[in-house]
């Protein structure tokens, strides 16, 4: 295989001397080089390769303006419609709302064809969710406040589940945000309507006056029925206080008790019905753009409509049309092609480095580089975005989806491959190779993929699948899992082009279908608030089956996961208690506010502006670990207060007058929310390309809250709910109060920490789980299925997420000492990856070739079980087997033991950390 390549044939043959050797202490001694060699520290060298960006963030500006501009022209129409459309086709308490959601949208969700309406049957799954949440919050108001606080400490711990789910929790924010988005929402209308009903609804009139112009169809059916009642009592009554049954006419107040009294002005009467569960079910009957009882109908019109409609004509009907397919195959798989073959090119012998303080030793950099790599391109989900482009306008085609989702599996095992390799190289002493064969086939890939031509793959000459098993080298495999990405691409552009495909393999009702079960999907995901909870992940646990992240773990372990949800729960709850008998906090949060003559007083009074913006900043600045927490709450602290000073100077500038006291220019309105939106997003959203793909991770968190509070605090002025002055003040003390709660709450034991290895430790176990579960496999069915295989990977990435996350979380208070996590563990971690990598290569690779079908069963199982037992390869069954194999089925099979060897010997490192 190598003899071309004097460089590759070394290291081949130092990697089988390694492989063969399968000493204990010789592993253990590689293991620990690895870790201490790798140096941390940036050389001044490393700035060239810091020069290896994506074209993606190459590009500059173009791409980046024109998405932020589609958002912004988005967000102007959303606006309008929700100023000068208000009580027309927007319902009035939805106006804010509707803003907010579509500003926060604009910066989370990708900006690209068919993909927003991916999002649609999973927010509308979820606005049902945090309704019924709200119901059954609302019942228990009416019983009485004790039991309402109380039902929501129990469905907040029920919900904090969803972040111990090994299948979900931690694998990106918008997962591990959902059980606080839901409670969040649920505990914010439920605190807003408390009032109406428990004690009912009322309005002020004065009699005789048949002007109702100014109040909504339910105040006027309260006044109608009042002003009926009043016709045929006596008129002489010297100080009226009297009570009747709502007649039939009333519509959802039928058989209420409705009472009239001498109102609060001279010449005006208070009418006032009772409170009760009929409210709470005319949340979901009521129907009527300008019927505040008609909460669940307007939730959906404004929020599930509007919002949607309005991101959906910008990227729609607005050239050029942007397409996720076409993200893919111009700009991520090339560019990472690109970045993958400039990084083996700075590995290879010609661009070692030398000892000088100026070379170049780039493992800062070459890790920034792969962490990008493996966000960009991670295949399950960008194979997911493609379920939603059902190309109904072309020829019939083939369902080309798993073999894409193929090709990027095999680009990732090489980006994770990758993250140990000069270490390991140092570790071991090996001179790495030239991979100039590796680097060329890598560039033609990416020019192929990138002009969709698959001729450009003939001009290439391309080793068997099976290259790289000859010898068990880590050069060997990178060359093999090169291959591999060489001849997945081309199925993938053969099936994609429909070149020579029959008639009868092409379905476009199969496509159809595909797209169908996706939305599907999608909307089943916002239920995992209720299919992760405590209960069920419990029985989950009890039975032993997959996808309970608790199911493996000791009592110690449990409880402390228990607790941790129950910490959850109580700052919530306390912050509810807070506001609920907390008089003079309350007096001054949600009451201390003046409706100015933007919006109907009666209305304002009886349906204003939302509460509970507390749970709201509790919630969203909670994360999995105490750093993430406390970085998180600082942004949102620092977006909270500019959001708000903008929306303050914006009112006053509007309204060209003090304290906004004057009426707000709509049009000069609109104008600054759109200038602060294009500001807001600039700051947070990817260069280039990257803009249209949403927010990720590392998303700044302040230009996320800087938009939301800008728009919550000054719509809310606009519509006259309080004076800016008011409004200011308010919210940002809501905010920081729910923002000091969770940072207080997240330093408090037990707690999740960078300096924690906990899901290290669980990484590491998945990995030897997989080598257990394919040995088991083998030796249950003679051999190891491809479907086995991805399984396993999907497990083992989960695990390997969230330990990214927990460690890079902490990685950001480095500075500090005590936040700092120690440098070992990041070390470890990487080489895990690699390990991940590896492990995944060598395995599909083995299953294609259908490598465990032409073994000697009889010979291999005895060995395997051995190999299970934890024995080496002095082992009688182990030691028969390797003299009567062959020479690439016994450096396979030491491989194998070698590897179990090593992250048995990262297993006991981790264990110092405890």
């Amino acid at each position: 295989m190598n003899e071309d390549n004097p460089a590759a044939t070394k290291a081949s043959e130092a990697g089988k001397a390694v492989e063969d050797s399968h000493d204990g202490n010789v592993i253990e001694q590689e293991v620990s080089d690895e870790i201490a060699d790798t140096n941390d520290d940036e050389p001044s060298g490393a700035a060239q390769l810091l020069k290896l960006k994506f074209r993606i963030e190459k590009e500059g500006l173009r791409y980046k303006v024109e998405a932020i501009t589609r958002d912004c022209l988005a967000f102007a129409i959303a606006t309008s419609l929700a100023i000068f459309g208000n009580g027309v086709v927007v319902p009035p308490a939805m106006g804010v709302l509707m803003v907010c959601v579509t500003a926060t949208f604009s910066l989370m969700f990708p900006s690209l064809m068919f993909v927003m309406f991916s999002v649609y049957p999973g927010i509308i799954t979820f606005t049902f969710m945090f309704m019924v949440y709200m119901t059954i919050l609302l019942c228990a108001a009416v019983v009485s406040d004790g039991l309402f606080v109380a039902v929501f400490a129990v469905m907040s711990f029920l919900s904090a589940g969803l972040f111990f789910d090994s299948a979900r929790a931690g694998v990106n924010p918008g997962v591990t945000a959902l059980p606080g988005t839901v409670m969040a929402l649920a505990g914010q209308l439920a605190l807003t309507y408390k009032y109406q009903v428990q004690y009912g609804l009322s309005v002020d009139f004065v009699p005789g006056d048949d002007d109702f112009s100014e109040l909504s169809p339910t105040e006027r059916t309260i006044v109608n029925a009042a002003s009926s009642f009043l016709d045929i009592i006596p008129s002489t009554t010297p100080e009226l206080d009297v009570s009747f049954v709502c007649p039939e006419e009333t519509g959802v107040f039928a058989g209420q008790t409705c009472s009239v009294k001498d109102g609060s002005e001279p010449g005006t009467l208070t009418a006032s019905v009772n409170g009760g569960l009929y409210v709470v079910a005319a949340f979901w009957t009521e129907r009527g753009i300008n019927n505040p009882l008609a909460l669940v109908s307007n939730t959906m019109i404004g929020f599930g409509c509007w919002t949607i409609a309005s991101l959906a004509i910008v990227i729609l009907f607005i050239p050029p049309i942007r397409k996720f397919r076409d993200m893919l195959r111009k700009f991520i798989i090339p560019d990472t092609l690109e970045g993958l073959a400039t990084l083996l090119e700075s590995f290879s012998s010609g661009g070692e480095c030398s000892s000088s303080s100026d070379a170049v030793d780039p493992f800062i950099a070459e890790r920034e580089k792969l962490s990008v790599m493996a966000k960009k391109i991670s295949p399950k989900k960008n194979a997911g975005m493609l379920a939603f482009e059902p190309r109904l306008c072309h020829d019939p085609a083939v369902d080309y989806i798993p073999h894409m989702e193929n090709f990027l599996q095999n680009i990732q095992s090489l980006v994770l491959m990758l993250y140990n390799y000069r270490g390991y190289h140092k570790a071991c002493g090996i001179e790495t190779p030239n991979y100039s064969e590796a680097t060329k086939i890598l560039h033609t890939v990416a020019s192929a993929v990138k002009e969709n031509d698959i001729s450009i793959l003939n001009d290439i000459d391309v080793p068997s699948v099976e290259h790289g098993l000859s010898d068990m080298s880590l050069a060997g495999i990178i060359n093999g899992i090169v291959t591999r990405i060489y001849s997945s691409c081309r199925t993938w552009l053969h099936l994609q082009n429909n070149n020579e495909v029959d008639e009868e393999e092409k379905h476009r009702v199969a496509a159809v279908r595909r797209t169908l079960r996706a939305w599907f999907t999608n909307a089943m995901c916002s239920c995992d608030v209720l299919s992760s909870s405590w209960p069920l992940i419990g029985l989950r646990f009890l039975f032993g089956r997959q996808g309970a992240g608790l199911e493996k773990i000791g009592a110690r372990r449990f409880i402390m996961t228990l607790l941790w949800s129950a910490k959850w729960s109580v700052g919530a709850t306390a912050l509810l208690c807070i506001q609920i008998y907390g008089k003079d906090y309350t007096d001054f949060v949600i009451k201390g506010e003046e409706a100015n003559s933007n919006m109907a007083e009666s209305t304002a009074e009886l349906f204003g502006s939302l509460q509970g913006w507390e749970l709201w900043a509790y919630f969203m600045a909670f994360q999995f670990s105490m750093e993430g927490t406390i970085k998180k709450g600082l942004m949102r602290a620092i977006g909270t207060c500019l959001g708000g000073f903008s929306a303050w100077i914006g009112i006053m500038l509007c309204s060209w007058s003090y304290n906004g006291t004057n009426s707000i220019n709509p049009y000069a309105w609109i104008a600054w929310l759109t200038v602060n939106l294009f500001v807001g997003n600039f700051a947070g959203k990817g260069t280039g390309m990257s803009a249209f793909l949403g927010m990720e991770y590392d998303t700044p968190f302040v230009s996320f809250y800087y938009n939301l509070t800008l728009n919550i605090i000054g719509m809310s002025a606009f519509y006259g709910s309080y004076s800016i002055n008011a409004g200011t003040a308010s919210r940002i003390l809501a905010n920081l109060s729910g923002i000091a709660m969770a940072m207080l709450v997240s330093i408090i034991p037990p707690y999740y920490s960078g300096k924690d290895p906990r899901f290290t430790i669980d990484y590491c176990e998945e990995l030897l789980k997989w080598h257990r579960s394919a040995a088991l496999q083998y030796i249950e069915n003679r051999e190891i299925s491809l479907e086995s295989v991805m399984q396993m990977e999907d497990d083992v990435g989960n695990y390997r997420r969230k330990a990214e996350m927990i460690i890079t979380d902490a990685g950001r208070w480095e500075a500090l000492t005590y936040f700092r996590p120690p440098p070992e563990l990041k070390k470890i971690l990487n080489i895990l990856i690699a390990e991940e990598g590896y492990l995944i290569a060598v395995f599909k690779l083995l299953v294609e070739i259908k490598y465990f079908q032409s073994q000697d069963y009889d010979l291999v199982k005895p060995a395997y079980i051995e190999a299970l037992e934890g024995k080496d390869k002095t082992a009688p069954a182990i030691s028969r087997y390797l003299n009567e194999a062959s020479d690439r089925n016994d450096r396979l099979f030491l491989s194998y033991l070698n590897r179990m060897a090593r992250l048995r010997v990262l297993r006991e490192k981790l264990n110092s950390f405890d």
